[in-house]
C-alpha cells in the first residue's frame, strides 16, 4: 500500500505579537528562513519589503532603525510602524487586517476646569460598545486581533494622555496635540460630541514682531505667533505672517490688541472667543514676557528693541535662558517684518498698479513710484498718507478707480489733459499694504539743517543694512573705470600653480578675464553654457591674480567667493583638483560653525544686520588667499565683508542676485572689490530685469537705471534687445566685452552628441478620463467667465499633474505595476529604463513631486531588483549631503543605476557624468531650468552620447490630443528656448504665454457662443422663454473617443484647427447667465439628482461662513439636495477663516451646526464636515466657488458632478445680483 506524499506547506510570512512590537518571520516547510533568503524564496515580497523600508525611513532615522530591526531570521516592527504601513503591505507581510472598530472620545467637564478629562472606548460600526484591549498598534476584540492604522493609532495615544486630570499647562498642551491629529473628515473612524469637535486650541511655539507705528517719536509693535510645524517647515525665504501665523487675521488682532495687553506678563493660555484658545509653549513664554514688558517701556528701549530684537532678547533673558529656550529657533524674522522696516529702497517689477519706494539715499524714501499703463509717476512722501486715504475712501464708495492728479506726476516732467486714474482692486490693496507703514510716518522737518549740510535721516526699525546708491530710478552710481588706454589683448600664460590643462575655450575665457581686469573694468559676467568649466576659468584667473601680486605688479588682496551652500564643497574640491600648492593661499571658510572663530573679541553673538556693526574680524582673512561664504552669510554679515577691499569677488550662480529688491542683492551692492566676476549659465532666468540686477552688482551703471532699462525693453522690442546684446557681448571703445557666453554646441567639438527623444504616448483610459474631465470643467468655467487668474492656473496645474499621473501617489494603492500602468509618462519612462538597464548604463530621472519621487524609487527598485532604493536629491536634502550622494553615484562603477532628482534642487551645480540618460518625467515651465538639469550629464567629462527622453502624454481623442497639455507645453518650451538663445528674452512664461496655453489646452477658444445641444431625455426639459427668465447656454461639444496607439516619436507638424464634433450627450453641460431679478435655477439643478444616491456634497467657497445669510444659504442648499435625492451621506463646507471682516470662526461653525440640526432633526441628516483652508497657500489660491456632488453609481462607482456659481451658493437664493451658474456633468455618464 502506497502512502500519499505529504503536501509541502507554502512559503509565507508569519507574524506574532511581542509585547507592543510585532515579529515577522518567513516560514518554508514550517521553519523560519534567514532574512537574507527572503527575497529569493518569495520574490513577490519585494514590493512589500521596499514599501516597508520607505515607511521605516519616515518613522525612524535615515536607516529606519527606530521603526524596524532585522535579526538573523526575523523582522521586528515597532508600534508606530505597524500603524503606519498600508493595508496591502501589511497583508503581504502576514500582519492582521485593520480594525473596523471606531474610537469614541468623550469629554468630561470644561477644559478650563481642573477636573477636566476625557474617556475613550471602542465601538462597533453601529455605535455599540465593544470589548477591546490595545497592545501597541494591535487591538484584540471578540472578532480576533486586528491592526490599529494611522491616524487612529496616534489619536488613541494622544487621547490616553488626557484620561486623567492634568495641570492647566499640560492639559492645554495635550489638547492642542490631540486637535492637531484630529482628521477633518473622520469617515466614521472617530466619534465625539460637538463640544470637543468645535474646540479650537492653537499651539504657539514661535513669535515674530509686527511693527504698528513708525514715527520718529513713537515705536509700537505686537507679537505674531507661529505653530511648531510652521517653524520646523519654514522655507529658506522665511515665514509669512498672514499665511503662516497660527491665528487667523481676526484672531491675531484680538490677541495682540486686547488679550495680550490686558496682563503685565505673558500667560500660559489666552481665551480668545467662546471655544477658541491659544496655548503658549513654556519655552516661548519667557520671550513673550520680554515683548510684553517692552511694550510699556520708554520709547528709547522700544526703538532699540525693534532695531536689534535678538540682542535685546538675550540681554533681557540672559545667555543661559536664551540658549535653554532655543531663542534662535523660536524668534522668527518674517518677510513682512523685513519688508516693512528695510524695504524702502526695494525695486518692484512693473505691474499695474505697482507702488514702490522709488529711490532716495536714506531708509525713509523721499518719494514713491507708481506705474499706470506705460507711464511712471512719482508721489511725494508728504502725499503718501493722502493717497492711502483716498484709495480707502474709493473702496468704501464702491468706485472702480480714483483720481490722483494732485498726488502723482509723470517722471518725464510732461503733463496730460487726461485725468490720472488709479484702478482699485486686489493688486492695489497688496501694494498699499507694503506702503501703509509709511503713511503718517513722514517726519515734518521745521528746524535748521545740520552742520554737515542736510537733515539727519530718521531712525528706521528693522534689520540694518548699509545704505547704497541703487540706480533704481536714476543712475546715481557708476563704478570707477580706468581712463588709461587698455593694453592690447594677448594670450595669458597659465599660472605655474595651475595643474590642469585648459581647453581652448577656457584659455580664451582666461584671456578675456585678464584683459578686462587690466583694462580697468569693474567686473564682467561669465555666462557660458552649463558644463563648459566656468569654475575652472575663475580659479585660473584668481591663480593669475595671486601670481601677479607675488610679482609686485598688483596689490595683494584676498578673493571672496560667494556661492550657494551646496556648492562650497565643490569649490574646495575644484581648487584642490586644479591647482598645485600653495594654490590660492590660505582658504578661510566664512559660513556655518566656522563663523565663531571669526568673531571680533568684543562682538555680541548677533549678526551684523541685528547689531549694526561688523561682528567678524577682518584680520581673520586679511592674509588669506580666498574666503568662501554663502549668499545668506554675506547678507547677514555684510558690514564685516564690506569693510575689506577684495582683490576679486566671484558670485557663483549669480542669478541669486536677480531680484534687486532682495536683501541679498542689497548686501552685494555694499561690497568693495577691484574686480567682480558674476558666473551663471542662465543670465536671464525669469525676466529681463534679472540681467539688469546682476549687472548692477557686477558693473553698476552700464545698463542705466532700472526704470530706464524697463522702459527701453518693455514688450520685448527686438531692436532694443539686439542693441543690448551688442552692448554687452561686443567690445566697446577698445575695451573687452562685459559678457562672455559660449554654447556647448558651438565650442566643444569633441563632446559626445546629445540626442533629444520626445515621444508621444497615449494616455491609458483612467488618465484619459481624468484629463478630459479637467478640460471639460476648464472650458465650462472659461465660457462662463467664472475663472479668475488663480482658477486658470489651478486648471493648468491639474492638467499638468494628471499628465504625470491621475492618482495622487500619497493615497494610491501599493500595486506598483498597476499604478505605473495608469500613466503614459511612467509607462514610457520605465520602458526607457528597461533599455538603459540592458545596456548597463545609468540614468537621471527628474520629477518635481516628492511623493512621486518616493514611489518611483520603490517602483524602480522592485522592477529592476536593485539592492538599494535609488537615491533622491530634492530640496529637503542638505547641500553637503547632495554632493555626497553624487559622489557615491559617480563612483559605483559600471552597471545600471538610477538617481532621482528635483529639477530645482538637483539641476544646479552638480556634475553627474556617470549617467548618460536623462528622463524629464515632469517638466518645468522655464526651459532654462530644464536645460540646467540636462546639463548635469551633458558637460565636460561626459564620454558617452547623451540621450534626453521627454515622454509626452497625449489624449487618445483626436479632437483633444493635438492640444494635450504636454504637447502645448513642449511647444512653448521650445519656442522660449529658441528666442532665449538668440537674444536676452526671458525664458519664464509670461502672462500672455500662460493665457495662450490655457486657451489651447482647455479648448476654450473653440466653444460655441450660441446654439443649444440636443436635450438629454433623462434631464428636465429646459424652461420656456415665455414662462421662465432663466437662460441656459450650451458650452461644451462632444469629445469622440479613439483607440490608443503605441508610443511614437514626435514629428513637427502645424497645430490643427481644433474643433469638437458633437455635443456631449450624457447629461449635458448647462450654463445660466443671470441678470438681477432673474429666477434662479435651483429646481433645475436639484432635478438632476432626483432619486440618486449622493455620497457627498462638497461646497468650496472661502466666504461660505462669512455672514449669517451665507451660512443659511449653504444649509438650505444641502436640505434641497437631500429632499430631491434618495439620500445624501455627507456634506462638507470648505471655507477660509481669514476672509475680509471679523469672522467669529467658532461662532460661525456652531451656527452652521445649529442650522443643520434644525433642518435635519434626529439622526437622519448627512454627516457635516467643516474644513478650514488658507485663502492663500503655498501651492494654490482659494478663490473660486464650486460645488462638487459625488453620486454613487452601479458597482459602487462614484461620479462627480460640478456646479460653478459666480457668487457662491448664496446667489441661488438671492436674485438681487447678476451671476453665472454652470453645471458640468461627470466624465462618465451617471447610470
Amino acid at each position: 500500500m502506497f502512502k500519499r506524499k505529504a503536501k509541502t506547506p507554502p512559503t509565507s510570512f508569519v507574524s506574532r505579537a511581542d509585547g507592543q512590537r510585532m515579529v515577522i518571520e518567513l516560514h518554508e516547510a514550517g521553519r523560519p528562513l534567514p532574512v537574507d533568503r527572503w527575497t529569493a524564496a518569495l520574490p513577490a515580497s519585494v514590493p512589500a519589503m521596499a514599501a516597508l523600508a520607505a515607511a521605516a525611513e519616515d518613522v525612524g532615522g535615515d536607516d529606519g532603525a527606530e521603526g524596524a530591526r532585522f535579526d538573523e531570521s526575523s523582522l521586528t516592527l515597532e508600534a508606530p510602524l505597524v500603524a503606519r504601513i498600508d493595508s496591502q503591505t501589511a497583508s503581504a507581510l502576514g500582519l492582521p487586517a485593520p480594525t473596523r472598530l471606531a474610537l469614541d472620545i468623550r469629554p468630561h467637564g470644561r477644559i478650563d476646569e481642573d477636573g477636566f478629562r476625557i474617556t475613550t472606548r471602542w465601538v462597533q460600526p453601529g455605535g455599540f460598545p465593544a470589548k477591546a484591549r490595545v497592545d501597541g498598534a494591535l487591538i484584540s476584540s471578540e472578532v480576533g486581533v486586528r491592526r490599529v492604522p494611522e491616524p487612529l493609532w496616534s489619536l488613541h495615544v494622544a487621547a490616553l494622555a488626557l484620561c486623567a486630570p492634568l495641570e492647566r499647562t499640560e492639559r492645554f498642551k495635550a489638547l492642542a496635540h490631540l486637535q492637531q491629529l484630529w482628521p477633518e473628515d473622520a469617515a466614521g473612524a472617530v466619534e465625539s460630541d460637538s463640544y470637543l469637535k468645535d474646540l479650537r486650541i492653537h499651539y504657539a511655539a514661535g513669535l515674530s514682531l509686527k511693527i504698528g507705528t513708525l514715527t520718529p517719536d513713537r515705536t509700537e509693535f505686537d507679537p505674531v505667533l507661529f505653530s511648531p510645524g510652521a517653524i520646523e517647515d519654514a522655507p529658506e525665504g522665511g515665514l509669512d505672517e498672514a499665511a503662516d501665523g497660527v491665528l487667523s487675521p481676526a484672531a491675531q488682532r484680538l490677541f495682540a490688541t486686547d488679550r495680550f495687553r490686558r496682563e503685565a506678563h505673558a500667560r500660559p493660555v489666552y481665551v480668545l472667543r467662546a471655544g477658541e484658545y491659544v496655548f503658549i509653549d513654556p519655552s516661548l513664554r519667557p520671550a513673550l514676557d520680554v515683548v510684553r514688558r517692552l511694550q510699556d517701556a520708554p520709547e528709547e528701549e522700544r526703538r532699540r528693541f525693534v532695531l536689534n530684537p535678538r540682542a535685546v532678547f538675550r540681554e533681557r533673558l540672559g545667555e543661559d535662558l536664551a540658549e535653554e529656550i532655543g531663542l534662535e529657533r523660536l524668534f522668527v524674522e518674517t518677510d513682512q517684518f523685513s519688508a516693512r522696516v528695510s524695504g524702502v529702497d526695494v525695486w518692484r517689477a512693473p505691474v499695474l498698479p505697482w507702488l514702490t519706494p522709488a529711490g532716495g539715499g536714506g531708509w525713509l524714501p523721499e518719494r514713491f513710484g507708481l506705474r499706470i499703463g506705460d507711464t511712471y509717476h512719482t508721489i511725494e512722501a508728504k502725499d503718501v498718507e493722502a493717497l492711502v486715504g483716498r484709495v480707502e475712501e474709493g473702496k468704501a464708495a464702491g468706485l472702480q478707480a480714483v483720481r490722483i492728479d494732485d498726488l502723482a506726476r509723470p517722471v518725464d516732467g510732461g503733463s496730460s489733459a487726461e485725468a490720472t486714474m488709479l484702478p482699485l482692486g486686489e493688486r492695489t490693496d497688496t501694494a498699499l499694504e507694503a506702503l501703509r507703514p509709511f503713511a503718517g510716518a513722514i517726519p515734518q522737518i521745521d528746524g535748521p539743517a545740520s552742520e554737515e549740510g542736510g537733515i539727519p535721516p530718521p531712525t528706521y526699525p528693522g534689520k540694518l543694512f548699509l545704505v547704497v546708491r541703487d540706480n533704481f530710478e536714476d543712475v546715481d552710481y557708476t563704478a570707477p573705470w580706468n581712463d588709461a588706454p587698455p593694453p592690447p589683448p594677448s594670450r595669458t600664460e597659465a599660472p605655474a600653480t595651475l595643474r590642469s590643462q585648459l581647453k581652448p575655450h577656457q584659455q580664451i575665457g582666461l584671456d578675456w578675464l585678464v584683459s578686462a581686469a587690466r583694462a580697468g573694468l569693474p567686473g564682467v559676467l561669465l555666462a557660458d553654457d552649463m558644463g563648459l568649466g566656468k569654475t575652472l576659468q575663475a580659479i585660473a584667473f584668481m591663480a593669475w591674480r595671486r601670481a601677479e601680486a607675488a610679482a609686485g605688479r598688483i596689490e595683494p588682496a584676498p578673493c571672496l567667493i560667494v556661492a550657494p551652500a551646496g556648492l562650497l564643497g565643490t569649490w574646495r574640491k575644484e581648487i584642490g583638483l586644479h591647482l598645485r600648492e600653495p594654490a590660492l593661499g590660505p582658504l578661510v571658510p566664512a559660513f556655518g560653525g566656522s563663523l565663531r572663530e571669526l568673531r571680533e573679541e568684543d562682538a555680541f553673538s548677533g549678526r551684523d544686520i541685528e547689531t549694526g556693526r561688523a561682528a567678524l574680524s577682518a584680520e581673520a582673512w586679511r592674509d588669506a588667499g580666498v574666503v568662501l561664504t554663502t549668499y545668506e552669510t554675506m547678507r547677514d554679515y555684510h558690514f564685516s565683508f564690506a569693510r575689506t577691499r577684495w582683490g576679486a569677488i566671484v558670485f557663483d550662480e549669480v542669478q541669486r542676485l536677480k531680484n534687486p529688491a532682495s536683501q541679498v542683492s542689497r548686501a552685494s551692492l555694499s561690497l568693495n572689490a577691484d574686480f567682480t566676476i558674476g558666473m551663471t549659465g542662465t543670465p536671464v532666468e525669469n525676466r529681463l530685469q534679472d540681467l539688469w540686477s546682476i549687472m548692477n552688482a557686477v558693473a553698476p551703471g552700464v545698463l542705466g537705471s532700472s526704470r530706464e532699462f524697463e522702459r527701453r525693453h518693455a514688450g520685448g522690442d527686438r531692436e532694443a534687445l539686439t542693441a543690448l546684446k551688442d552692448r554687452l557681448c561686443e567690445p566697446q571703445n577698445g575695451l573687452p566685452p562685459l559678457l562672455l557666453r559660449r554654447m556647448k554646441s558651438d565650442i566643444l567639438a569633441g563632446l559626445p552628441r546629445k540626442h533629444v527623444h520626445p515621444f508621444r504616448v497615449e494616455m491609458p483610459q483612467l488618465q484619459a478620463d481624468a484629463y478630459r474631465d479637467v478640460v471639460v470643467r476648464a472650458a465650462a468655467a472659461a465660457a462662463a467667465d467664472n475663472l479668475g487668474k488663480s482658477g486658470m492656473l489651478t486648471a493648468l496645474s491639474e492638467m499638468r499633474g494628471i499628465s504625470l499621473h491621475p492618482l495622487d501617489p500619497r493615497s494610491a494603492s501599493d500595486d506598483l505595476d498597476g499604478y505605473a500602468a495608469h500613466s503614459a509618462r511612467l509607462i514610457h519612462s520605465l520602458n526607457v529604463l528597461d533599455g538603459v538597464a540592458r545596456k548597463g548604463e545609468k540614468a537621471l530621472v527628474f520629477v518635481e513631486d516628492l511623493a512621486m519621487q518616493e514611489r518611483l524609487a520603490v517602483l524602480i527598485q522592485s522592477r529592476f531588483k536593485l539592492k538599494r532604493l535609488p537615491s533622491r536629491i530634492n530640496g529637503q536634502v542638505p547641500g553637503p549631503r547632495r554632493q555626497q550622494i553624487v559622489d557615491e553615484f559617480q563612483s559605483r562603477g559600471e552597471g545600471f543605476d538610477v538617481l532621482i532628482l528635483s529639477p530645482r534642487a538637483g539641476g544646479v551645480g552638480l556634475t553627474i557624468t556617470a549617467a548618460n540618460h536623462v528622463i524629464h518625467l515632469s517638466r518645468w515651465w522655464n526651459p532654462a531650468v530644464e536645460d540646467q538639469a540636462t546639463d548635469r550629464v551633458f558637460r565636460i567629462g561626459q564620454e558617452r552620447e547623451v540621450h534626453v527622453h521627454l515622454p509626452l502624454a497625449v489624449h487618445p481623442d483626436p479632437n483633444i490630443g493635438p492640444s494635450s497639455f504636454d504637447l502645448r507645453l513642449d511647444a512653448l518650451i521650445d519656442r522660449k528656448r529658441a528666442l532665449t538663445s538668440e537674444l536676452f528674452l526671458p525664458p519664464e512664461a509670461s502672462d500672455a504665454d500662460v493665457n495662450e496655453l490655457f486657451r489651447e489646452v482647455s479648448l476654450a477658444e473653440d466653444l460655441p457662443e450660441d446654439g443649444l445641444p440636443a436635450q438629454d431625455p433623462s434631464l428636465p426639459p429646459p424652461p420656456s422663454p415665455e414662462t421662465e427668465a432663466i437662460r441656459p447656454d450650451p458650452v461644451v461639444p462632444e469629445v469622440v473617443p479613439t483607440t490608443p496607439t503605441s508610443a511614437e516619436p514626435v514629428a513637427p507638424a502645424p497645430r490643427p484647427v481644433l474643433s469638437i464634433a458633437a455635443p456631449l450627450r450624457e447629461p449635458q453641460m448647462r450654463m445660466w447667465r443671470l441678470e438681477a431679478g432673474d429666477r434662479r435655477p435651483l429646481d433645475e439643478l436639484i432635478a438632476i439628482f432626483s432619486g440618486k444616491s449622493v455620497a457627498s456634497v462638497i461646497i468650496r467657497d472661502p466666504y461660505c461662513l462669512g455672514t449669517s445669510r451665507a451660512r443659511s444659504a449653504q444649509v438650505r442648499f444641502i436640505k434641497a439636495l437631500a429632499d430631491g435625492a434618495r439620500a445624501v451621506e455627507s456634506a462638507s463646507l470648505e471655507y477660509a477663516p481669514e476672509i475680509d471682516g471679523d469672522l467669529d470662526e467658532s461662532g460661525s461653525r456652531r451656527d452652521v451646526g445649529s442650522l443643520m440640526a434644525r433642518e435635519f432633526p434626529g439622526e437622519g441628516g448627512p454627516r457635516l464636515n467643516l474644513v478650514r483652508r488658507r485663502r492663500r497657500g503655498a501651492s494654490d489660491d482659494f478663490h473660486d466657488r464650486f460645488v462638487d456632488i459625488d453620486v454613487r453609481g452601479a458597482g459602487g462607482a462614484v461620479d462627480r458632478h460640478s456646479i460653478s456659481i459666480g457668487r457662491g451658493v448664496e446667489a441661488l437664493f438671492d436674485a438681487s445680483r447678476q451671476c453665472t451658474v454652470t453645471y458640468v456633468p461627470p466624465t462618465r455618464a451617471l447610470p
